[in-house]
């Protein structure tokens, strides 16, 4: 089973990133974290992002037993752009498809009928993992069902056109 993970972070002190906000999107699955500043940092509010280090509920240090906890039970794990696979990749030890690898669009430009509630939304250029994350769950399931009728396996037993035009004469 696969499932789609998207994280939006901030530059830390050294400048590393810091992950503040994570989502897993899978069929009938979406579950989003915001996390706290590793280390004391002035209380922020980007002007891009609206990503605020007062918008969180868990500790910083949890967020390796939370990705090991929530892809556990997913064979096949996808992130978009290479940065954001190499992070989650650093923390799960498993390997990490890239969405650019499959050729798709940046999440911000796939259509997406998800609606996040936080008020950070309100920012024009707010890059949301949750809605990132659903749109590019939902580019994928696409993609697999076009693989699979674009793929038809041959069969004898189908009807020809000629076949076809026989049964429309009588």
């Amino acid at each position: 089973m696969e499932a789609t993970l998207d994280i939006e972070f901030l530059r830390g002190l050294d400048p590393e990133p810091i992950t503040k906000e994570l989502a897993l999107v899978s069929d009938g699955v979406l579950q989003t974290f915001h996390f706290r500043s590793p280390y004391p940092m002035n209380l922020h509010r980007s002007k891009d992002s609206g990503l605020n280090w007062s918008d969180d509920h868990i500790s910083y240090y949890q967020l390796h037993t939370v990705l090991n906890e929530i892809t556990a039970n997913f064979d096949h794990l996808y992130a978009y752009g290479s940065e954001k696979c190499e992070i989650l990749n650093l923390q799960l030890k498993r390997t990490i498809h890239d969405y650019e690898d499959l050729k798709c669009l940046d999440p911000n430009k796939l259509k997406s009928d998800f609606r996040c509630c936080l008020t950070c939304q309100s920012f024009p250029h707010m890059r949301c993992a949750t809605r990132n994350a659903v749109a590019c769950h939902n580019w994928l399931r696409y993609h697999f069902i076009t693989k699979i009728y674009i793929s038809c396996p041959k069969d004898n037993t189908r009807h020809t056109t000629e076949f076809a035009s026989g049964i429309q004469k009588n």
